[in-house]
């Protein structure tokens, strides 16, 4: 029952594209996953921060406050910058400035 459910908010949230639904149950098969926006978020304050957007800018695109962008900031410049995404064809990249 657990598993059905999922998989119904999985094909809602794709938008009933099946290939799509397909391609991230077979990458994420067996996993336990808990999403949140608040790492979607910083995510995102990763990604801005690397194509050189201000910590003022990022802070009212994500509707996070100053000093949490500030404090991403800080980390990523002690972590020399480097984070991983997933490309289209599923190959993790590093990426790093």
């Amino acid at each position: 029952m657990l598993n059905t459910l999922s998989i119904e908010y999985l094909l809602y949230a794709c938008d009933d594209d099946y290939k799509l639904v397909e391609k991230l149950c077979n990458r994420l098969n067996g996993l336990r996953l808990f999403f949140s926006v608040d790492q979607l978020n910083r995510i995102k304050v990763h990604r801005l921060l690397l194509e050189g957007k201000s910590v003022r800018y990022i802070a009212d695109e994500v509707n996070m406050s100053y000093g949490s962008v500030y404090m991403i900031k800080r980390r990523m410049l002690n972590n020399s910058l480097t984070y991983y995404c997933g490309e289209e064809d599923g190959e993790k990249q590093t990426r790093s400035s």
